[in-house]
């Protein structure tokens, strides 16, 4: 998860390179292709562990009602717990995956916009949402060509955005189902860690209970230590007279 989360921040890195240069670097969209392709292959291993985990969790459940034990054992409850983290670790690491994707997209999008609106200035806003969501910009490259040439501009980088949104709308459909997976997976452990919680906190509580208890008996020891040594000197000084008493008396 850790490896995931630095994986992020790169790709996030590489977008602000992208969208601040003017023309598209062959070398970092190399890099972005290659980290969301790292990031696909990671969020695979870390799901298949995390079913791997939830299985022994189920054996464990399964083995514990053979044993007809009353509860569940404690390293049971602390795995489910450990595991429900990791899967909301892992859910908030790849929605911010998926919000900076939708973000580069739209900036992507406006990037296109703003190249085809240089082109023909007359192209309406429909005209345009239509050659982006086709993927027709390689076509209308060519229809411009001579147009743009003429113009000096260069629409190699509408070509290279097309390209990239087209790589993006793939990769957020496969977050699409990877959430919709993990949702279900959330959802069905909703309730164990619920029944978790209040057992920690039912522990938690027992524990204060204990603890004032302890103070308490330790209050009331202090106590009967004090009266025991009271009536002690009380004893000892009751012996002190009558031992004088009786000296006194062979004295006379």
């Amino acid at each position: 998860l850790d490896d995931l989360d630095l994986k992020v921040k790169e790709i996030k890195k590489v977008h602000a390179a992208l969208l601040s240069t003017p023309h598209n670097d062959q070398k970092q969209r190399n890099q972005l292709d290659e980290h969301m392709n790292n990031i696909r292959l990671l969020s695979k291993t870390i799901r298949k562990e995390l079913k791997d985990i939830e299985s022994e969790i189920l054996l464990d459940k399964a083995n514990n009602r053979e044993k007809e034990e009353k509860g569940e054992r404690a390293d049971l409850r602390i795995k489910k717990l450990q595991h429900s983290s990791l899967m909301k670790r892992f859910k908030d690491s790849m929605l911010e995956y998926n919000d900076c994707q939708l973000q580069y997209r739209e900036q992507c999008k406006k990037r296109i916009v703003r190249t085809l609106q240089i082109v023909n200035k007359d192209m309406t806003d429909e005209e345009i949402d239509k050659i982006i969501e086709s993927g027709k910009s390689q076509i209308f490259v060519g229809e411009y060509n001579e147009m743009v040439q003429k113009a000096k501009l260069d629409l190699q980088e509408l070509d290279d955005r097309q390209k990239e949104l087209d790589k993006l709308e793939k990769s957020i459909m496969e977050l699409r189902d990877l959430f919709v997976e993990l949702a279900m997976l959330v959802e069905q452990q909703g309730e164990m860690v619920d029944n978790i919680e209040t057992v920690i906190q039912q522990s938690a509580d027992y524990v204060e209970k204990a603890v004032k208890h302890t103070e308490e008996a330790r209050k009331h020891q202090i106590k009967a230590r004090k009266k025991k040594m009271l009536i002690v000197g009380c004893v000892v000084v009751a012996l002190m007279v009558i031992v004088l008493i009786i000296v006194l008396s062979v004295v006379v």
